[in-house]
């Protein structure tokens, strides 16, 4: 099968060779922001005094929505009838969508106050073997490249973090 056809396969929504367009470099400067700011979004929030974890997942969520409002608006224009016809055709899917994400952002930084950084990224990390285990339910086909990725996660939950046994105090000085 290597590579597209000329021609749309199989109603899968995958555009022809012919059709692709090459995503523009504002694309790629985006993308590495969004993930240099979601890699650095726990430590950030550690840093970060005595502000209620809803607060803090409020305002990510805040500087979020500014920024992929610049960058939907950009899209929008240049979007044919068809797809902005389906997009509000969509928008029950991207409602639900949303709230579930306001929900795992208050929960997760709620954990960063609750756990320490690390045990929080390991659950959000688990996302590849609750998909695997979604996918499998429901009967869905998997690859064994996502099968693969749930290996990987499991080992890396499974791995103990070495225990650091604390340091006894130092005594203190005495006068002389």
């Amino acid at each position: 099968m290597g590579g597209l056809s000329d021609e749309r396969r199989d109603g899968d929504g995958v555009t022809s060779h012919e059709e692709h367009k090459r995503a523009p470099l504002w694309c790629y400067v985006l993308l590495l922001a969004a993930v240099c700011s979601v890699a650095s979004a726990g430590v950030a929030f550690k840093w970060i005094g005595d502000v209620p974890p809803i607060t803090l997942a409020s305002w990510r969520l805040q500087i979020t929505t500014v920024i992929t409002a610049v960058a939907g608006s950009i899209q929008w224009q240049s979007m044919s009838a068809e797809h902005k016809a389906r997009f509000f055709q969509d928008y029950k899917w991207t409602l639900f969508s949303g709230s579930c994400l306001a929900v795992h952002f208050g929960t997760w930084v709620w954990s960063l106050e609750n756990t320490s950084l690390a045990h929080s990224l390991l659950l959000v990390s688990t996302t590849p073997i609750i998909l695997v285990v979604f996918a499998l339910v429901m009967r869905h086909a998997i690859s064994w490249g996502e099968i693969l990725g749930a290996v990987v996660a499991v080992v890396g939950v499974a791995v103990p973090k070495p225990q650091q046994t604390p340091s006894p105090p130092t005594p203190a000085p005495q006068p002389a």
